[in-house]
């Protein structure tokens, strides 16, 4: 099991389909070593990534980001969700945390319930692939969670 902030890495260890052929431009070389993976605030195609990095990635999936998780430049959070859009289905979630900011998921400002949150999509989702259910049960508070 891989859990990172740096959704990059999770993307580079996941199997995005650029990182063992040096695809992706920053170069790194990752792999498929784990059972599941976790990407908290999760890039789509730009700097790091080029268009449908993620497709390839066949293994479950958490991707979360926050109402207010915005990227460089102001784009809005709801770039963060393209590589959820990208991955084919198979156990993939992605949790979007109500109020959640870049920098609370690294646990700055008014974290604290960002914080929570996370850890609550987190514990559900492992306990889910662990199970071998791969479809949310129940709601988190503050947490909209879809899956495919």
């Amino acid at each position: 099991m891989f859990m990172n902030e740096k959704s990059g890495t999770a993307g580079f260890y996941g199997g995005d389909k650029y990182s063992d052929a040096g695809g992706n431009k920053v170069g790194i070389q990752g792999g498929d070593s784990f059972s599941a993976y976790v990407a908290i605030s999760p890039q789509g195609a730009g700097i790091i990534f080029p268009v449908d990095a993620w497709e390839g990635i066949t293994k479950p999936v958490l991707l979360l980001t926050g109402t207010r998780d915005s990227e460089l430049g102001g784009v809005s959070w709801e770039v963060r969700t393209e590589p959820f859009r990208n991955m084919r289905p198979g156990c993939k979630w992605l949790g979007v945390v109500d109020g959640a900011t870049h920098m609370n998921f690294a646990g700055l400002g008014a974290s604290r319930r960002t914080e929570a949150r996370t850890a609550q999509a987190i514990g559900a989702f492992l306990e889910g692939v662990t199970r071998g259910e791969c479809s949310p049960k129940g709601r988190i508070a503050g947490v909209e969670v879809t899956s495919k």
